[in-house]
């Protein structure tokens, strides 16, 4: 999936077997990429940023077997370029 403005900068995907989100900053636009994984019931499980033109980063999460998540991919001003995970409960 990629960002949705008219020249996406960034892309993210998640991968169920191995439980991998990974991030990319796909445009030279000076602004981070940054994939928000979540339970299906809207809990934040991790935040994976991506920051420079042509830079990816991975992050494998230990994802119960059957959890329904959503990956949401973004350009953001305000992300540092650094990864956070979170207990799946916590806000």
């Amino acid at each position: 999936m990629k960002t949705t403005d008219s020249t996406p900068g960034g892309g993210a995907t998640f991968q169920g077997n191995g439980d991998r989100v990974v991030v990319r900053d796909l445009q030279e636009d000076g602004l981070p990429a940054v994939g928000y994984l979540r339970r299906y019931d809207g809990a934040l499980w991790s935040t994976t940023v991506a920051g420079g033109y042509n830079t990816c980063k991975e992050r494998s999460i230990d994802i119960p077997e059957g959890q329904k998540v959503t990956l949401t991919v973004c350009a953001s001003r305000t992300a540092r370029t650094s990864s956070v995970e979170r207990p799946a409960g916590a806000a």
